[in-house]
Formats: C-alpha cells, sequence, structure tokens
C-alpha cells in the first residue's frame, strides 16, 4: 500500500475505533452513581432546561433574564427535554443518551479539526514526519478529565469544540468572506454559552485586520465578521437590558462571578457564602442580608454584586494582583482541582478511563516550549493566533475564579502549541536552524519556566480542603441514591468513602457531617452522633458540626442537650441565626418565656432582613396574650419579607381568633 493510502486509512480507523471506544465508555459511565444523582452545577442546568421544556424555549417571559448561559439550558431541554432530577435521582439514565453522544460527537470533531489545524500550521514539519501532525489529537485525547467532563450535563464539550473550530479557521488566512462570517457565528455560540469568551473578539478583528488582503477586502471581511457576532448576541442582550434597565451582557453572573473570585473571603477558587445557591444562583438573599433591604431582584443582582467586587478590589489593590497570579498560575499547575464533582471517584466507577493516563502537567509543559519557540520571531508565524487564544483566556478566567473544569477550554489550544514546543526541542536537539544564545536562552528559559509553572506551589491548604470535598461529593451521590431508594448498599457504599474521606482528611467539617447523616439514615444515631463529636474536637471551624449536633439533639428530643449545646454555640457565635432561632424554641418549651423572648429579639436585631426573628417573637407575644404586639411584630416582618407564608398565616390567625 502507498504511504497515502496509509494515512487514508489511518484517518479512517481513528473515528471507527475512538466511536466504538466511546460506546463501551458510555455504557460504564451510564451505569455509575455519576449518571443517577447529578449535583451542584449540573443540578442547575438541568433545572434550566426543564423551564424552557416546559414551554419556554421560544424565548424567556418578561420577567426571567438569562443569569446563566442563555444557550445551553435550551441546548439541553432539545436533547434531554429538560430531564430535572425527582428527589435528586435521575430516574431514566437513557434519557440523556442523545446529551452524551452529542458531546461525544463534538469531541470527536474536536479530535479531527486539531489534526486538520496541525496540518495547516506546521506544514513544514509534515513533510519530515507527518505523523507527528497527529500528537495534538492524541494529548487530547489520552487528557482524562476532558473525556470526564464530556460524559457530564455541563458546558464544558460544546464550548472546547467552539474553541477548536475557531483554531481552525484562525489558523489560515480566510480565503471567503463566509469563513469570516463563520468565526462571528463561532464565536458568538461561545459566547452564549460563556460569557467571558467575548474577549476573543479583538483577537480575531486583528486577525483580519493584518492578513495579506487588499484593504477593501479586508474592511468587508472585518465587518462581516462583527456583524454576524453582533446578530448572534443582540437578542439576549436586548431581553436582560430592557429588564435591568440598562446595557448587559447575554448573562448576568459576571458580577457574582467576580465577587467571589475578588470579594474579602476569595481564595482564587471560590470562596464560601451562605445561601441555597441552587434555588437562588444569583444569590439575592445574601444580597439582601448584607445590604439590609426588603429584598432584592435578579435583576440588579448581577449589578450589585458588581460593585461589591470592583469595592474589594479597590480596598486592597495589592491583594487582588496576587490573587490574578495565583489564579494564572492555577490554570497551568498539576493538581486538578475536582470541586464539581471528584475526578478520582469517576476513574474507580468507569475503570476503561485508566486508559486515559495523560497527566495536565504532560500537555502544559512543552505547550510552554511552544509558547517560546514564538520569542523573536518577527515572521507570519500563524501559531500566534493560538498563542493570543491562549494568554486571552488565561487572563480572562484569572479575573474570575478558577475550577478545574474551566481548563478545559485550554486544552486544545495547549495542544497545538505542545506540538510546536517538541518540534522546537527536536530542532534544537539536532542543531537545525539558526543557533546561538538567540535560541538557546529562550529554550533554557522555557525549559525552567515551565518546570516551576506546573508545581503547585503554596497550595498545600487549598488541597487539603478540596480534596475530601471530592471525596465527600462522591459519597453524597451514594448517600443520596441509598436514601431515595431505601438501597442499603448504596448506603453502605456512602459510609465506606466517608469513612476513607475523614481518615485521610481529619481536619475537614464537609465529610463528617455527610458520614453523620448516613449513619443516621441507617438507623445508627449513637455513631452518627459520635461522629459529630469527633469532628468538633478534630475541626477548628466547626460551626456546621455543632450545628449539627444540635439538630441531632432536637430531632432525638433531647432539649436539655440541645439548649446546653446551643448556649455554648452563642458563647463563640452570638448572631448564628439558627442557633438564636433554635435555643428561643427551646427556651420558651421549658416555660422561660423572658429568655425565650430576648433570643428571638437578638435575632431580629442581628439579621433584620430576615423572617425567622420575626416569626418566633410574634408566636411568643401571642402566647402570652399580647396579641396587638404580636400583629404588630408580624406586620414588621412583612415589611422586610412581603408576603412571607409563615408570617402572612400567622397574622391571619391573629384576625381570626379576634
Amino acid at each position: 500500500m502507498s504511504v497515502a493510502g496509509k494515512r487514508w486509512l489511518l484517518g479512517a480507523l481513528v473515528p471507527v475505533v475512538l466511536v466504538v471506544w466511546w460506546s463501551v465508555l458510555l455504557h460504564q459511565a451510564e451505569s455509575s452513581i455519576f449518571a443517577r444523582v447529578p449535583m451542584l452545577d449540573e443540578q442547575q442546568y438541568l433545572a434550566e432546561a426543564q423551564y424552557y421544556s416546559d414551554g419556554h424555549l421560544a424565548g424567556s417571559p418578561p420577567g426571567r433574564p438569562f443569569f446563566m448561559s442563555p444557550l445551553y439550558p435550551r441546548l439541553l431541554a432539545v436533547l434531554a427535554v429538560g430531564a430535572e432530577p425527582s428527589d435528586g435521582l435521575i430516574r431514566s439514565v437513557g434519557f440523556f443518551r442523545a446529551v452524551h453522544w452529542f458531546q461525544v460527537l463534538l469531541w470527536l470533531g474536536a479530535v479531527v479539526l486539531l489534526r486538520l489545524t496541525a496540518g495547516r500550521i506546521f506544514s513544514t514539519a509534515s513533510a519530515a514526519n507527518p505523523w507527528l501532525l497527529w500528537l495534538p489529537s492524541i494529548l487530547f485525547i489520552f487528557y482524562r478529565p476532558l473525556a470526564i467532563y464530556t460524559m457530564m450535563v455541563l458546558v464544558e464539550m460544546p464550548l472546547v469544540f467552539l474553541i477548536t473550530l475557531l483554531l481552525f479557521f484562525l489558523s489560515a488566512p480566510p480565503r471567503h468572506r463566509l469563513v469570516s462570517g463563520a468565526m462571528g457565528l463561532v464565536l458568538g455560540l461561545a459566547v452564549l454559552l460563556r460569557g467571558s469568551m467575548f474577549v476573543l473578539t479583538p483577537l480575531v478583528l486583528l486577525v483580519l485586520w493584518r492578513s495579506n488582503m487588499p484593504p477593501r477586502e479586508r474592511l468587508n471581511h472585518l465587518v462581516l465578521f462583527a456583524l454576524t457576532l453582533a446578530i448572534m448576541l443582540a437578542p439576549p442582550m436586548i431581553h436582560n437590558s430592557r429588564l435591568t434597565g440598562h446595557l448587559s451582557g447575554p448573562s448576568l453572573n459576571g458580577g457574582l462571578n467576580l465577587y467571589l473570585g475578588n470579594g474579602p473571603g476569595a481564595t482564587g477558587l471560590g470562596t464560601s457564602l451562605p445561601g441555597d445557591w441552587l434555588a437562588d444562583p444569583a444569590g439575592t438573599a445574601e444580597l439582601a442580608r448584607r445590604l439590609q433591604k426588603e429584598s432584592v431582584k435578579v435583576t440588579e443582582a448581577d449589578l450589585l454584586w458588581r460593585r461589591l467586587a470592583t469595592k474589594a478590589m479597590a480596598d486592597d489593590p495589592v491583594r487582588v494582583l496576587n490573587l490574578v497570579l495565583k489564579k494564572m498560575h492555577l490554570q497551568t499547575q498539576a493538581w486538578e482541582m475536582d470541586q464539581v464533582t471528584s475526578l478520582n471517584g469517576w476513574r474507580l466507577e468507569v475503570p476503561l478511563l485508566e486508559v486515559l493516563f495523560l497527566p495536565w502537567w504532560a500537555i502544559v509543559i512543552p505547550a510552554v516550549w511552544g509558547l517560546a519557540s514564538l520569542v523573536g520571531n518577527t515572521g507570519r508565524n500563524p501559531l500566534r493566533a493560538s498563542a493570543g487564544i491562549l494568554l486571552s483566556l488565561i487572563f480572562i478566567q484569572s479575573l474570575f475564579f478558577v475550577v478545574s473544569r474551566y481548563r478545559m477550554v485550554l486544552v486544545p489550544v495547549l495542544c497545538l502549541l505542545a506540538l510546536a514546543g517538541i518540534l522546537e526541542a527536536m530542532r534544537i536537539v539536532r542543531h537545525e536552524g539558526p543557533r546561538g544564545m538567540g535560541r538557546l536562552l529562550p529554550a533554557s528559559l522555557a525549559v525552567a519556566g515551565s518546570i516551576l509553572l506546573v508545581i503547585p506551589w503554596g497550595l498545600s491548604s487549598a488541597r487539603s480542603a478540596w480534596e475530601p470535598l471530592a471525596l465527600a461529593n462522591y459519597a453524597q451521590r451514594w448517600a443520596v441514591l441509598g436514601a431515595v431508594e431505601q438501597d442499603s448498599f448504596a448506603l453502605q457504599r456512602a459510609v465506606e468513602i466517608y469513612e476513607t474521606s475523614v481518615e485521610k482528611w481529619p481536619d475537614q467539617s464537609g465529610p463528617y457531617l455527610g458520614y453523620s447523616a448516613v449513619l443516621r439514615e441507617l438507623d445508627r444515631p449513637d455513631e452518627a452522633d459520635n461522629i459529630l463529636q469527633q469532628g468538633i474536637q478534630r475541626v477548628a471551624a466547626n460551626l456546621e458540626l455543632r450545628r449539627g449536633l444540635l439538630s441531632a439533639h432536637l430531632a432525638a428530643n433531647r432539649t436539655k442537650q440541645a439548649l446546653d449545646v446551643a448556649q455554648r454555640l452563642l458563647r463563640d457565635y452570638p448572631n448564628d441565626a439558627m442557633t438564636l432561632h433554635n435555643a428561643s424554641v427551646l427556651l420558651a418549651g421549658r416555660g422561660q418565656m423572658d429568655e425565650a423572648e430576648a433570643m428571638a429579639r437578638r435575632l431580629i436585631r442581628a439579621h433584620p432582613s430576615q423572617a425567622q426573628g420575626y416569626v418566633d417573637l410574634g408566636i411568643l407575644l401571642a402566647r402570652v396574650g399580647q396579641i396587638d404586639r404580636a400583629r404588630d411584630i408580624f406586620q414588621q416582618g412583612l415589611k422586610a419579607n412581603p408576603e412571607h407564608p409563615l408570617l402572612t398565616r400567622n397574622l391571619h390567625r391573629l384576625a381570626d381568633s379576634r
């Protein structure tokens, strides 16, 4: 067989082999716990998709803005008819087969596009060793987290495919205006998936401006790209702008993400904020509490979070700069930050993933060499656009916060740059091309710099905090399955995983709370209390554990022990809302009405925008016959919490009792 025939055969066999491999992989994945129990971001996207599948696919009602991606929930609604979890479970795993195969096809498309793009960029290298052109695709294929996120109900694979397609378009000068229009379409779709992708717009415009075309033709390409992009983004932007009363982007979560990445509690990996983020993803309740407002609308939350973020950034710019540098490093260092899902749990549940062995650093190191090879290169190098995309994405993502799945969009760019780095290393070893310090110095700096970039400097505390949470995430999925279906095997599996988490990382509260909850589900309350006591003794920041113990005493009607725990808690956390409420109830149950009323008033003073204090105090006053004062308290509460069901119901009861 001729060389051309062998290449054609290889090109035909690779997709076939990959499709067969994915068929087996998806079978294992759909039989795993991860397919049955979605969590965190997965739950949010499924809830959004359910909304659109319930009859809102054509457009969002007047009062509902696009808070998250305007595109992805609708895409899910079309592919999976918006299957929202029932009791936290996906009842029919096969229901998501269309979603899975859609993302697998995008994964396969990215593999092919990387090979085609490499052929365009490295055309001279293909003559000497054409097999090297498959290297970016091979790196892409064997990176395990990318395959994992392809099997999840998340936005990553569509975004990765669109960025790979954009790389393909930028790897050669556009020969037809339709190519520029297609780039506007591709980038528009990427922005509708994740708004920060808009940062690539100036780069595409620059590439078109510097292309070898007559000025008039160049202008036509620029206009067509910009016009197509504007048409793509106009509908959601107009919709959001009408609702907010000011110019807004296609999604309204930028301000919150900016705060999570730069607020006073930010670490680079986000920050912990109270509240039910599945029910209230815009954090309106937390904003109302912080700003001492009666309520905050979703349409104003984005602007308010942005103001809080910019104030925090202005108050301490040096800290913000350090955070940005840290977040840039987070996107290159070797540790896989599996906050959203347990990557190791996936490996255990889906054994075929063991075939995908490539670590993150094995892609980053040669990619840094590839970036260094561009230093001093004054010619027209089509790889410069890829380098610009990489640096732009790293920068824009570093303004917010970094999670492992955000790094997936960097993979196709890194794979192309990795090939450039390996080719440069081969030329230096073979003494090809110009020699001397002009070439060796960038190469030496790249080797040293790449090694420094992948070492997780200063991340030991973050790793010790996040790794047990990833394992607890894995255990919690089993616990949900066991609790809903009364499956003792699933509950015991959760116990085993929680045990491992507690043994490896005894200073984190999350695993103790989950472990205790599963033991109660197994009707082992004494062991559950002991686990909480162990956690309280071992964990320094143990507020949640002490709350858990208080709740356990209340559930078991151990009022004396519960009051003791509540009083000790209030000595350390005098304004904790949950403890103030429980202390008021416990004191009232013991007949200590004055002390109970004092606790309720403390709750109102500490949390004037929350309803619970008004409910507690109003009920206490009504019990001792002070009806008029109770009515006034309920009415005060309704001013802070309009139409609150408990306050409204109690006010009606007082009216009926007259």
